[in-house]
């Protein structure tokens, strides 16, 4: 499974419907970016409630770019963490870092947040 992960991260190979040839004009069509957002952001916006004031219409069908993006870097991060569990040959879990302040353990600079992440989302997003 740690193989599969490092390979797929190789040339971003999990974005392509191909990872192995990855043709350009296949990018973002990977099985795993469609499935989540099949089971992430359409099963979000199923039904949603239209809100003319907050045009909530336009939301559910426009900017595919960022549910792209954002799922392409969760994508990424779940990788990198399933790679990189052979070469620590624990249990698949967030590793803990020490707070400079406090002194203590802590998961957040390895959290999937705005912080540690934005930028890569922003990027993906930018490349559509």
């Amino acid at each position: 499974m740690t193989q599969m992960a490092a390979s797929l991260l190789e040339g971003y190979a999990f974005l392509f419907v191909d990872p192995d040839t990855c043709k350009a004009s296949e990018i973002y069509r990977s099985v795993f970016i469609l499935q989540m957002i099949a089971t992430t952001h359409l099963n979000a916006i199923a039904g949603f409630i239209d809100v003319p004031e907050l045009d909530t219409r336009a939301l559910s069908s426009t900017k595919m770019e960022s549910v792209i993006g954002a799922c392409a870097v969760a994508l990424e991060h779940a990788l990198k963490l399933v790679a990189e569990k052979e070469k620590k040959s624990t249990n698949l879990k967030t590793p803990l870092k020490i707070n400079k302040s406090t002194g203590k353990e802590s998961s957040t600079p390895l959290a999937f947040s705005e912080l540690n992440w934005g930028q890569y989302t922003t990027d993906y997003t930018c490349l559509l």
